[in-house]
């Protein structure tokens, strides 16, 4: 029996092994179920014992070093893209040439790879994966007298051909696929987050666990998730925390649940340490890793007592050998292999012996690592076969990238959780089945078509899943199959967020009932945190030290964080605890923002560098604004993006310029406005995007940009925006402020001012009693205690609304999850 995955071999052999139990016997001849891979490698290799002179296979290893090798000039880092491609080629028999592949760049870059590729593929008497159907074809072996394919669909026509040829050599191919189940009870699920979503399929696996009771061998669970191998490390803690261990287990495994997919080895602990010292070895990393590394349980390094605190960041092995004069890592720099040009087979071996000669080792990593470490030694001696020449750090980032593409899973016990991608649910059946990420953006999944072959071949040769309709109708059968699989509940689930970002369940699923689970608790932290048992004295604190007068940095952003949550104020504004922006390849909503500001700016400044008024600018003013503000933040990114940008650009400041023409009662004063005001003895620093005059009869009134959506908060009991409030108290000539929301279709003004100006569109909330100088003196008392909050540092936990904490970074560290938590309790 033929499987089209390694998870339905697997299950099909220990369901034989069972029944066999079952039959009560005391031994059985092994069931003969092979993945198709794997029979197809041992049938070739079982065919070269007979015929010595056929081409040796390579290995995953081999295959991609080759691929790096025979790489164009600047295209090696497409290397698994172009592997990728030439499987695909092969696996749907797309001809490897001009007619097929040189309709486009891209094809004819791939076409001339593949040349370079095959002609060296020749000399060294060699096959790929990919090109094992079509050898096995080709020659002559002794067939199996009965073949049966369980569960293949969407066979690429390579196989379906060795099929045929095995058939014609007298071979009785059977397809067989596994009878449906009618009684799946499908319903909806959805949950703030992916975290809580995850966290809640944990909790209903437990609870299906423990209602088995002694049943629990009645039991397929089965819980999909279809970017497994991007979550699986966060999979693994949440289902180890919730049934590690399981009381009222019943004899369970310590993990009672089977996970698919693994960590890329290029992510394992134990080799990230192996690549830092290699690369401290033969350049520089931080000195912040290079202490994690000499102090790292994976190598046995001599412990540096007191690290040089005047060690160049980044460093080297010489750099610490020279200021810390320790032996043992003089000898190890001194018997360094010379970095100059090797081989990348070379390479290898001198890598794994300098790892060695620094104590890299698996014995007393736990289990987990140890098998890992064994993988990677294997990993290592199958580079050795890899003949581009490079030097030592290019080299290892080739194994990096390597090992990127090889995972590891350790072994686990059959059990009776099945966590899974959407793939390997092919030919399994469930007692309950959950499906996670569903949501309108992941389901059906995005299209990953190869773009190295021209689409029109693709969808000539019958590739499946190239085109939006092909993957819809692949969504489509997915979701049948779990239905049909499933004789029990089937619970389909997504996060309605992502970030900051709405999502709506799949369209697919979206009219299923919305289903109920029973009360689930917060999520569970890993068993390595649980507190060792006892009584816990609750003390509760809520103000840090207190602060001292003067200048305090953050400006309106102090009194802001301050107001939307006391903790955050003070983590942020006394701890330091900002929080850092990731890096982003292209703009996010802060870059974007800033890009706004400066074209307006430069467009109500005049060639003196003075405001002008909006009825003197002309629309031939746009252009030159749009296009100083976007080589200034918007340089470095693609021309074909910065035009798209330039247009979006143009039409907002176009909108917004009428919206400013048509209130003729108003002239720009000052733009970028810095000033100072004291609060309750503490000086803040603020920056006012714009003033205005109100006629002509010295009224002020500031504005504030906004390039995202603006609510009115000016008159909340709690001041949670601060900003306009305070350039108000900055000068009493200022009677009104305005959040001006900057949109391409819909701009518009918000705020608040004294009755009798005319500050029309704009759109302005009651002030306190109707009467300005009362509202001012309001706000003045709300600012005065916030500023007294911070002075007394108060830092209670004390969010306004659930909207702070999505956004908020410090949730690991306010840990308010565990109190509700615990209040909940």
């Amino acid at each position: 029996m033929l499987t089209p995955t390694q998870r339905l071999r697997r299950n099909l052999v220990r369901a034989y092994d069972a029944a066999q139990l079952a039959a009560g016997r005391g031994a059985w001849r092994t069931a003969n179920v092979r993945n198709l891979d794997g029979y197809l490698r041992h049938s070739y290799a079982q065919m070269r014992l007979g015929e010595p002179g056929l081409p040796q296979l390579l290995g995953h290893e081999a295959e991609f070093l080759l691929f790096r090798q025979t790489a164009p000039a600047g295209s090696d880092t497409l290397a698994t893209l172009a592997r990728q491609a030439w499987q695909t080629c092969h696996g749907w028999d797309i001809p490897i040439d001009e007619q097929s592949l040189a309709a486009t760049d891209n094809g004819r870059l791939f076409l001339s790879w593949a040349r370079r590729l095959r002609k060296v593929l020749r000399e060294m008497n060699a096959i790929t994966q990919a090109e094992l159907a079509s050898h096995l074809v080709a020659h002559t072996a002794a067939p199996e007298p009965t073949i049966v394919c369980h569960s293949f669909a969407n066979t690429p026509s390579a196989i379906q051909r060795w099929l045929s040829h095995l058939e014609s050599l007298g071979t009785h191919v059977q397809h067989f696929t596994a009878a449906d189940h009618t009684t799946g009870i499908a319903q909806r699920l959805s949950f703030d987050t992916t975290a809580a979503e995850l966290s809640a399929a944990a909790q209903w696996s437990r609870q299906l666990l423990l209602a088995a009771g002694d049943r629990i061998d009645e039991l397929k669970i089965g819980v999909v998730i279809p970017d497994l191998a991007q979550r699986y490390s966060a999979v693994v803690r949440q289902f180890t925390a919730e049934l590690n261990p399981l009381p009222g287990s019943h004899g369970l495994s310590e993990t009672p649940f089977d996970i698919g997919g693994g960590l890329a080895m290029v992510e394992q602990p134990i080799w990230q340490i192996a690549a830092d010292w290699l690369s401290l070895c033969y350049g520089r990393i931080t000195t912040s890793a290079a202490r994690r590394v000499v102090n790292s349980a994976y190598l046995d390094l001599p412990e540096i007592a007191r690290w040089p605190v005047h060690l160049s960041d980044p460093c080297s092995l010489a750099d610490i050998v020279k200021v810390s004069d320790n032996e043992q890592l003089r000898t190890l720099l001194a018997n360094l292999p010379s970095d100059r040009s090797r081989s990348v087979g070379e390479w290898a071996e001198r890598f794994e012996n300098v790892l060695l000669a620094a104590g890299w080792r698996g014995q007393g990593t736990g289990s987990n690592q140890f098998q890992a470490y064994q993988h990677l030694r294997g990993h290592l001696e199958a580079c050795r076969s890899g003949s581009q020449r490079q030097n030592a750090l290019p080299a290892l980032e080739t194994i990096q990238r390597l090992l990127g593409t090889l995972t590891f899973a350790a072994e686990r016990q059959a059990a009776p959780i099945q966590i899974m991608g959407y793939l390997e649910t092919t030919g399994l059946d469930f007692s309950h089945l959950w499906v996670s990420g569903l949501d309108d953006q992941s389901w059906p999944r995005p299209l990953q078509t190869n773009p190295l072959i021209p689409l029109s071949a693709q969808l000539a040769a019958g590739v499946p899943r190239v085109t939006p309709d092909l993957e819809l109708n692949f969504a489509h059968q997915r979701l049948q199959h779990w239905q049909n699989a499933t004789r029990g509940q089937i619970y389909y689930s997504h996060a309605t967020h992502d970030g900051e970002v709405l999502r709506e369940p799949s369209p697919l699923v979206a009219d299923l009932t919305v289903a109920s689970l029973p009360q689930l608790s917060a999520e569970r932290p890993h068993p390595y945190f649980d507190a060792a048992a006892g009584m816990l004295e609750d003390y509760p604190q809520t103000s840090g030290s207190a602060v001292e007068l003067g200048h305090r940095s953050g400006g309106t952003g102090l009194l802001r964080d301050q107001a939307q949550c006391p903790f955050r104020g003070w983590a942020i504004h006394r701890l330091g605890l900002a929080e850092i922006r990731a890096p982003h390849a292209f703009p996010d909503a802060l870059d974007r923002g800033t890009l706004i500001h400066e074209a307006l700016h430069r467009l109500y400044l005049d060639a003196d560098q003075r405001p002008r008024n909006p009825d003197t600018i002309t629309p031939a003013d746009i252009e030159p604004a749009v296009t100083g503000a976007l080589n200034r933040h918007y340089g470095r990114y693609p021309e074909t993006f910065r035009a798209t940008e330039r247009e979006r650009l143009a039409r907002l400041l176009e909108t917004w310029l009428q919206l400013d023409v048509a209130r003729d009662n108003m002239l720009v004063v000052d733009l970028e406005v810095a000033q100072e005001i004291e609060i309750e003895g503490i000086r803040l620093r603020l920056r006012i995007d714009r003033v205005e005059q109100i006629g002509d009869t010295g009224t002020l009134v500031v504005v504030d940009y906004k390039s995202g959506r603006v609510s009115n908060r000016l008159a909340e009991s709690r001041l949670t925006e601060p900003q306009l409030p305070i350039y108000a108290l900055s000068n009493p000539a200022i009677r009104g402020v305005l959040y001006a929301q900057l949109d391409e279709t819909q701009p518009r003004l918000l705020g608040m001012a004294d009755h009798d100006i005319d500050l029309a569109p704009a759109r302005l909330v009651a002030m306190l009693d109707d009467d300005w100088h009362k509202q001012l003196e309001r706000w003045r008392e709300q600012l005065g205690e916030l500023v007294k909050e911070i002075q007394s540092g108060h830092a209670a936990v004390a969010p306004l609304s659930a909207q702070v904490c999505r956004n908020c970074h410090l949730q690991d560290f306010c840990r308010l999850s565990s109190l509700q938590m615990d209040t909940d309790a």
